[in-house]
């Protein structure tokens, strides 16, 4: 299976009453530690979103510890910043998961598969963001990202 259905399996599979998960339902480390490498956590902040946890094929990736840091201001990043937060945006209003594929421009250099899952207090309202970025290993890394693809909500 990819592990981007993986994630999203996952996160659906702890639902509870039709709610998506709140961060205490779920616990990445124990339950699917073979993702967690590609995983971020982004706590919703004035202003957008911080990144709590940023994991350790990510930071590879971007050449960028991002970690504490509020998410669009990657350098790696900095060209579908708006687009990305877009999508966080919706996520977090819609409580659906998103999809996106992004790339370069650079033909034989694909990019990444991201996976944006609402994690949900049992209130209600969004309390993170837990996002996916499963890249293809078939390629070197770029030194930035210019496209983003997103999806429709998933259902």
């Amino acid at each position: 299976m990819d592990p981007w259905k993986e994630l999203l399996d996952y996160w659906r599979a702890k639902h509870q009453d039709g709610r998506p998960p709140s961060r205490c339902d779920i616990d990445p480390v124990i339950e699917i530690p073979q993702l967690v490498a590609n995983l971020l956590l982004a706590d919703i902040v004035p202003g957008g979103y911080r990144y709590r946890l940023v994991g350790s094929a990510v930071v590879e990736r971007h050449r960028e510890e991002m970690t504490g840091k509020m998410a669009g201001t990657s350098k790696f990043l900095e060209r579908v910043s708006a687009e990305l937060i877009a999508n966080y945006d919706a996520v977090r209003s819609e409580q659906k998961p998103r999809i996106m594929v992004s790339g370069a421009a650079i033909a034989d250099r694909a990019g990444a598969v991201t996976v944006i899952l609402p994690l949900v207090k049992k209130a209600g309202e969004t309390e993170m963001i837990l996002v996916g970025v499963f890249y293809d290993r078939r390629f070197e890394p770029v030194e930035h990202i210019d496209y983003l693809t997103p999806t429709k909500p998933v259902e």
